[in-house]
């Protein structure tokens, strides 16, 4: 069984008017992405990490990278989330079994939550982490150019979508060939089901 992560970084979303991005900020004695790559560096079933980096950082970052314990490589992103994968999922080997997805804006995941998104994946071919929803949802009709409720949905049928999400290799790569084809998502998950692969959550 042979598992790579990749940790999608070249987003380039801020906070706290930083001049970098927030995965690049402090946290404790590292940086929001060093606890993102130490979860996937330090556990046991992932074999290779590729980090996605936004292009003018590669360089900087890729020599302390590269001396992690698990083979880690270095790719510049594109414009959007699934171009950036996408240029990840470039680099991961034709044996693969399983790739993850991992936002690196993430920091605090588990090995357990790792541990059964990947068996998940296992047995379906693809799965995610996800959080029942603790809100109550309303959707809400703007046909009319107003902004009115039109039902309110089951908080038990609402998971808010997290990462990691793994899928097997061949799973992921029909997802993002589709994504190449003009598909705009949010997520990894949204392009698999886009091609009719189910995706079970954990």
């Amino acid at each position: 069984m042979h598992i790579v992560a990749i940790v999608a970084a070249a987003g380039s979303g801020f906070r706290m008017e930083s001049e970098l991005p927030k995965q690049f900020l402090a946290l404790g004695d590292t940086t929001v992405l060093g606890h993102s790559l130490d979860a996937f560096d330090r556990h046991p079933r992932v074999d290779e990490i590729i980090v996605v980096l936004p292009t003018e950082l590669t360089s900087r970052y890729a020599a302390d990278l590269a001396r992690r314990r698990t083979p880690t490589r270095v790719v510049g992103g594109g414009p959007r989330r699934q171009d950036s994968v996408a240029m990840g999922f470039a680099l991961v080997p034709h044996h693969a079994d399983l790739v993850a997805v991992h936002d690196a804006a993430r920091p605090f995941v588990s090995a357990a939550v790792i541990d059964r998104t990947l068996d998940a994946a296992l047995e379906n071919g693809a799965a995610i982490a996800a959080l029942v929803a603790q809100d109550t949802v309303k959707l809400v009709d703007t046909a009319d150019g107003l902004p009115i409720v039109d039902t309110t949905l089951p908080r038990d049928t609402i998971y808010l979508a997290q990462t990691p999400q793994v899928f097997r290799r061949s799973v992921l790569e029909d997802g993002l060939a589709f994504g190449a084809a003009g598909m705009e998502v949010t997520d990894e998950a949204m392009l698999v089901e886009r091609v009719g692969h189910t995706v079970r959550h954990q």
